[in-house]
Order: C-alpha cells, then sequence, then structure tokens
C-alpha cells in the first residue's frame, strides 16, 4: 500500500478491505490488528469466521454467512456481534440447497450480498470507494 501511494495512520487515506473464506480472515486480521498503520475504514467479507476479531468500532463491519457453511462458524462458534459498525447478513444459500458445493461459494455468496444490499441502510458511505475517478487507487495482489 505505501508502494500504491496510500497515507498511512489512522487518518490516513480511508480503506476497504474485502474478502471471501480466508482472504476474509485476512481482511478481519488487518483491520483488528494493524488499523494503527492504515485507516481500514470498512472491510466486507463472505463466508469468513471473523465474529471473535477486536476490529474496532471506527471500521464498519459487513458480514455475509450462508447458514449451513461451516466456515464462518470457525472462530469458536461465537455469534456475530451486536455493535452499530457491525452488520450481519445470514441467509441459505442461492441455488440447490441439496448442492453443499453452492454454501461456501464466491459466486453464491456474491449473489447474496447483492439481494441484501437494501438490507444494510445507508451504504452511500461505501461509495467512495467506488468512485470510477482518479480519486482512489484500487491494487490487486
Amino acid at each position: 500500500m505505501d508502494k500504491a501511494g496510500v497515507r498511512g495512520g489512522p487518518n490516513g487515506d480511508p480503506v476497504m478491505l474485502v474478502g471471501f473464506s480466508q482472504g476474509g480472515i485476512l481482511a478481519g486480521h488487518l483491520a483488528a490488528n494493524r488499523s494503527d498503520r492504515y485507516n481500514f475504514d470498512a472491510i466486507v467479507v463472505c463466508g469468513a469466521p471473523i465474529d471473535n476479531m477486536p476490529i474496532p468500532d471506527s471500521t464498519r463491519v459487513i458480514s455475509v454467512q450462508h447458514e449451513g457453511d461451516p466456515v464462518p462458524t470457525l472462530d469458536f462458534f461465537t455469534a456475530p456481534p451486536q455493535r452499530d459498525n457491525w452488520q450481519t447478513i445470514t441467509d441459505t444459500a442461492p441455488g440447490d440447497p441439496t448442492d453443499v458445493s453452492q454454501i461456501h461459494n464466491a459466486a453464491q455468496y456474491s449473489i447474496t450480498l447483492e439481494e441484501h444490499l437494501q438490507d444494510l441502510g445507508d451504504v452511500h458511505d461505501l461509495d467512495r470507494f467506488f468512485d470510477t475517478e482518479d480519486s482512489y487507487t484500487q491494487t490487486e495482489y
């Protein structure tokens, strides 16, 4: 992120972390343990066990979990936090409920998130992360 020109520190450039499964674990870990290094303003994870992570209240969290998916429960079966900054979407995986390959599937999680965007209330605070102008840098590794 330094090479990409992201200003660090808690008051630096706002950063949103997005991840599925193990990538969601990494996003949660970074937000919980590196918020002094960068301004992790938001994280969006799907199918990741982050409910037990000490993510600061200053970070907006959106977590999507499919019923029957064991992966999000790997953090000691902790219930999702009840905090103002934390929203958990729990639903059945779209498609054939007898097809277990659909329960922990990134494409299916994307559908679930899309179907529940209206349940998140005002998500306009996240619009700045999707600006198509040159006001941001998106880097994939």
